[in-house]
């Protein structure tokens, strides 16, 4: 049995948009800036380091690095789901619709 949960795209584009101005809140470019001296490692390019990297590179400024950190993280969230259905048999839910996911399991359990 294989279940995916997908969310309507408005909401988790939504949801990402909010994280990332959460973890910008929470230090998220201090954190960047402590790592920036290892800029060079590629375990260290990935979505928010890269854009912030750029910012402190003085290539874009700290406004445009947090969109481009929204903007690659809807398209890491849109390749993590094209990838799900193209290697599985999945059923898909929206993880909200807790008693349909219920249901659809013990259906199969039984």
């Amino acid at each position: 049995m294989e279940i995916l949960l997908e969310m309507p795209r408005e909401e988790l584009y939504h949801r990402i948009n909010t994280r990332v101005e959460n973890m910008m809140v929470n230090g998220l470019e201090s954190e960047a800036r402590a790592l920036y001296q290892f800029r060079g490692i590629k375990a260290l390019d990935t979505v928010g380091y890269r854009e912030l990297f750029s910012y402190f590179d003085g290539t874009i400024d700290i406004n445009r690095a947090v969109e481009l950190i929204k903007q690659n993280s809807r398209r890491y969230a849109k390749r993590q789901m094209t990838w799900f259905k193209k290697y599985g048999n999945w059923s898909i839910f929206n993880p909200k619709h807790y008693s349909e996911i219920l249901d659809y399991v013990r259906n199969a359990i039984s």
